[in-house]
């Protein structure tokens, strides 16, 4: 939905922002066949060829008609609009106030989304008031790069907007092309109420669910509504995508951020995207409250899930409880498949989790159990702030572990930990003491025995220096310290420079060759 929100941005934004920046040079030369054909390529060598504009007419300035604009990037032309006709008011921009009375495009076909620069963020800036009264398109065109199929579909609006708590719009679109398809949107905010209503049904293979990238989802039903004062809306949303149902309803304390809704969701077997299947999911649950002391409870239940890369899962059984400041997780996943070399490496045992996040600490902490027949791992972090972290990792078995870099070692380690950032320097400290049996293989002639590992690292963007790792073992000992730098510019080498000091002793060589 955001994707949609920002396509459907650039091409009102970009429409009006190119057709509106003409006007000052329309005021002169606008009103003559010779300056309109002057202003025609001369917007096309200013703008490098990306807006390109031919058949210029109307009243200016308040008037303007175009019989073509076409928009271009670096991959070529993305937009193209045909028979535009723009009434509005440009002295109303004096007052930071866009003030259209319509704009009529007879035919409008979007091929994909743009390629945009990357832009500086400047949370100053602020939106001007805006007022469309009639927006109108013949035929909207959506190409198969954006939507994976190509649309037809017809367009009618209006909008207002003072800030994004002071609001209205409403927009209705419809599949014009035969293959069936109706979107509506209506919403008012103000500050002290908001009140909005979402309609869509399409059919199976249709527009939006080519656009969210689910071309299987199936025959596509949304029915939302929101009203009320902002500390007392009712919000009831209620959705159906081919085997999938799902429904929410309740109140919003906009005011407090508080909630009390209801939740349900069940799915059968479904495949919605070539590499997204399962069986069964069920969904359901309550949360009421307010985001810092919530009293919710939740319980998830997925069967036979696979995903891209190989992943998957036979089962998964998740509670979600809240009680005041503390939101719990409990979650077991039996056949457990990772993509990798070896991607069967948990799923004879079920991976247990537990997650407790504190929320009345304004650093929210968290903290995470996971239990599996090769390891046990507890760890400790700051979810708000600077990253602060601590970690227990006892692994039982490492003969699975060796076997993925084709080591043939059996023995245990644990290995403790904490990560710390402070502003643009991330630290790294970390302890490890490891049993390995003794055997045949070189490694294990070498760490055969217990062997302990000390590492401390402070990495930043550009940087990562270590200070110093050491390792003792029964036959060696090794130390080194140093770091690495990279370039500055994505023209430079990943790595600009290293440095290093080191030591190794070998207590006995004959770990190495016998004779």
């Amino acid at each position: 939905m955001r994707r949609g929100l920002r396509i459907t941005s650039w091409i009102v934004g970009s429409v009006l922002l190119s057709v509106g920046a003409l006007v000052g040079a329309l005021l002169i030369a606008g009103n003559t066949v010779g300056g309109r054909i002057w202003l025609e390529h001369v917007t096309t060598r200013v703008t490098s060829g990306h807006v390109r504009i031919s058949g210029l007419a109307g009243s200016f300035p308040a008037a303007i008609d175009l019989q073509r604009l076409q928009l271009s990037d670096a991959r070529g032309t993305w937009l193209t609009a045909q028979r535009v006709a723009l009434h509005w008011s440009p002295l109303a921009l004096l007052a930071r106030h866009v003030t259209v009375e319509s704009l009529i495009v007879g035919r409008l076909v979007i091929e994909r989304a743009p390629v945009s620069e990357p832009s500086k963020k400047d949370s100053s800036t602020r939106l001007p008031q805006i007022d469309v009264g009639r927006l109108s398109i013949g035929a909207l065109e959506l190409g198969p790069q954006l939507t994976g199929l190509r649309a037809t579909l017809a367009v009618q609006g209006s909008a207002h907007l003072i800030s994004l708590e002071n609001a209205a719009a409403r927009i209705t679109a419809r599949r014009t092309d035969g293959q069936g398809g109706d979107y509506a949107l209506t919403l008012r905010f103000d500050p002290a109420r908001m009140d909005g209503n979402v309609k869509l049904d399409e059919p199976a293979g249709g527009a939006l669910a080519n656009l969210l990238h689910y071309p299987d989802l199936g025959a596509l039903t949304l029915v939302a509504n929101l009203s009320g004062q902002r500390s007392a809306e009712h919000v009831e949303v209620s959705a159906r995508a081919g085997q999938l149902q799902a429904h929410a309803a309740g109140s919003l304390d906009l005011n407090h951020e508080s909630a009390d809704v209801a939740y349900t969701l069940t799915a059968s077997a479904m495949a919605p995207r070539p590499e997204l299947s399962w069986q069964r999911i069920a969904l359901q649950g309550r949360w009421q409250g307010t985001v810092s002391a919530p009293h919710a409870s939740g319980r998830l239940e997925v069967v036979s899930l696979q995903s891209s890369g190989g992943m998957g899962l036979a089962t998964l059984n998740a509670d979600l409880n809240a009680d005041g400041g503390d939101l719990a997780l409990h979650a077991t996943a039996e056949g457990l498949v990772l993509s990798g070399p070896q991607p069967r490496l948990l799923a004879d045992s079920p991976l247990r989790v537990d997650a407790t996040l504190h929320l009345k600490d304004d650093a929210r902490p968290l903290e995470v159990s996971a239990d599996h027949r090769l390891f046990l791992l507890q760890a400790r972090a700051n979810t708000a702030g600077a990253l602060s972290a601590t970690f227990d990792l006892r692994l039982r078995d490492l003969a699975p572990l060796a076997a993925i870099a084709h080591q043939s070692i059996r023995g245990t380690s644990e290995i403790k930990g904490t990560v710390k950032q402070s502003s643009t320097t991330t630290r790294l400290d970390l302890d490890a003491r490891t049993e390995v049996a003794q055997g045949a293989p070189l490694l294990a002639k070498l760490l055969g025995g217990v062997s302990h590992l000390q590492l401390a690292a402070a990495m930043t963007e550009r940087s990562v220096n270590v200070e110093p790792l050491v390792l003792n073992a029964r036959t060696l000992s090794l130390s080194v310290d140093g770091g690495a730098e990279r370039g500055t510019t994505s023209a430079a080498p990943a790595l600009q420079s290293l440095r290093a000091n080191y030591a190794l002793n070998v207590t006995n060589v004959a770990a190495f060759a016998p004779t």
